[in-house]
């Protein structure tokens, strides 16, 4: 109905619905199959845009990173209607997505109208809407999940639930209906924190986010001595919804550096006009590599602390406080204190591993979300700019620990990190990851190290090693296998980034410093 009459709608997937899959494979494969049915749903409903966050299916907390991944899309959405679902469902991602709704908006400066639908469960509906003569086409779109049909028959009980509506309806021809729940902004909060059968959530409200929606009044907060360093290429909304999130922090960064790698969609000029405060750099070119532009951010920052952040991430408001409260907490020779990032696609079996969620010290870090020490980036001269992209936070984190210093895993500062998990497809990608694996390789392992970490992601590319556990220190470079068997030419690319390392031998072995810290690994 809102698309019938003109209305700009767009309908958000929170999860990838794929929970139950068996593998990363099946998983990639259900979540295409419904993104595919809910397109050709939304088609036949009118003209409606979709968009996905795919946080893992029955894994969702409306807390941390989930909160301001939702939150930096309603920030580009500003909705002035937005929808979810009644937190009297039964279905628990649906409960947590009211909460998850309510506090993304609690985080952010947008006020809109707030209505609840249901889904599996009827509500106390504050109206009913007549739909009678809608139920031909919401046949139709609801047919088109063929995943969801069969003992499910998701279309039969849907539309028998919404002719169970009109049972206390005496107007003639209303022969089938929806509840809502429209409920004021302001008592969306309280009403939530008033159910005490969703009290299991675990969801606690704080007044003071409530009342603080804004990404102004940043005097009132105390600021800490760090620079967040953001690098970028024609990024612009999501370099928006990272510097909203930034000024929303409960700790202040002293300083934000975004360097801008000559972006053609506006970037730069949106950073001018919307953030004056920030400190611009800008690249001659687009030609330069990723390790170049951060160490040109690294270099422009005066704070005691740098933030290393991807231009595609959204903090929770906590996110910087937790992150300086415990690198203070810490040892002088810890020089990293690296967060917790969920990203879109995330197996549930991936977020709630153990490696992933104990405090341990690594052999490197997460180059999306990470507080480190200037003087000891400094001292460890930087990326490598060699490496251009790819695998250059290991490769850093290997010169950190030859220093002396350690990189803490800290799991309670979760970030929420739009990039997909997993290795990135395409032949660039996998040339470069493999290429930087040797180049890392030469310079730090020992030469057994090297030939049974070749071997065994030889064997693994090959399809002949199968892996039976995520790697929870190199998720860069989870799926490297797939990508060679589904890259065009993968094998020819993989051989031709090994031949291109063995000519940089020599200036690998100039700077060859085998690791032999505690922490260190090989990326295997």
């Amino acid at each position: 109905m809102h698309a019938a009459r003109g209305d700009e709608v767009t309908v958000v997937h929170v999860t990838d619905g794929a929970g139950g899959a068996k593998d990363q494979t099946e998983r990639e494969a259900i979540r295409a199959r419904r993104r595919e049915e809910s397109r050709a749903a939304l088609a036949v409903l009118g003209r409606i845009e979709l968009r996905g966050l795919d946080f893992p299916d029955g894994a969702l907390k409306p807390e941390g990173a989930f909160v301001s991944g939702l939150a930096g899309l309603l920030e580009t959405l500003r909705p002035e209607v937005l929808y979810v679902p009644s937190p009297l469902e039964h279905h628990p991602d649906h409960r947590a997505t009211a909460f998850l709704a309510a506090k993304a908006l609690a985080n952010s400066a947008l006020a809109p109208r707030v209505i609840c639908f249901e889904v599996n469960q009827q509500q106390i509906g504050s109206y009913l809407l007549d739909i009678t003569s809608l139920l031909p086409q919401k046949e139709q779109a609801l047919r088109c999940f063929a995943s969801q049909h069969g003992a499910l028959d998701i279309t039969g009980k849907t539309l028998t639930g919404n002719r169970a509506r009109t049972v206390n309806i005496d107007l003639p021809g209303v022969e089938a209906a929806e509840g809502y729940f429209d409920i004021a902004f302001a008592d969306f909060l309280p009403w939530l924190e008033r159910n005490d059968s969703l009290v299991r959530t675990g969801l606690e409200w704080s007044s003071r986010a409530a009342a603080n929606r804004g990404a102004g009044a940043t005097n009132e907060r105390p600021i800490a001595p760090i620079t967040c360093v953001i690098s970028t290429w024609n990024k612009k909304d999501d370099v928006r919804e990272n510097l909203l999130a930034l000024h929303r922090q409960e700790l202040m960064p002293a300083e934000i550096v975004v360097v801008d790698n000559a972006s053609k969609d506006g970037t730069a000029e949106m950073i001018r006009s919307e953030f004056p405060n920030v400190k611009l750099v800008m690249s001659p070119h687009d030609k330069i590599g990723a390790c170049e532009t951060f160490n040109m951010g690294f270099k422009a920052a005066t704070q005691p602390y740098t933030a290393i952040m991807d231009d595609d991430v959204v903090a929770p408001p906590d996110w910087l406080k937790k992150l300086y409260e415990r690198m203070l907490a810490e040892p002088k020779t810890t020089a990293m204190v690296s967060s917790k990032v969920v990203e879109p696609g995330m197996p549930a079996e991936f977020l709630s591993n153990d490696g992933v969620n104990r405090e341990r010290y690594m052999a490197t870090f997460r180059g999306c979300g990470t507080l480190a020490r200037s003087d000891v980036l400094k001292a460890a001269e930087y990326y490598d700019e060699k490496f251009f992209i790819y695998g250059n936070e290991r490769d850093l984190a290997a010169r950190v620990l030859n220093l002396g210093f350690r990189v803490l895993q800290y799991p309670q500062a979760e970030i929420f990190h739009k990039t997909p998990f997993g290795m990135k497809g395409g032949k660039r990608s996998l040339y470069y990851h493999v290429r930087n694996f040797w180049l890392y390789a030469f310079k730090y392992c020992s030469w057994w190290q090297v030939l049974r970490a070749g071997g065994l992601l030889g064997l693994k590319g090959l399809g002949v090693r199968k892996g039976k556990s995520y790697s929870t220190d190199a998720t860069g470079t989870i799926g490297i296998d797939k990508s060679i068997k589904e890259t065009e030419g993968g094998i020819g690319i993989a051989f031709k980034a090994t031949f291109d390392a063995l000519l940089l031998l020599p200036y690998c072995l100039k700077r060859r410093r085998v690791c032999r810290a505690p922490d260190f690994t090989p990326p295997v």
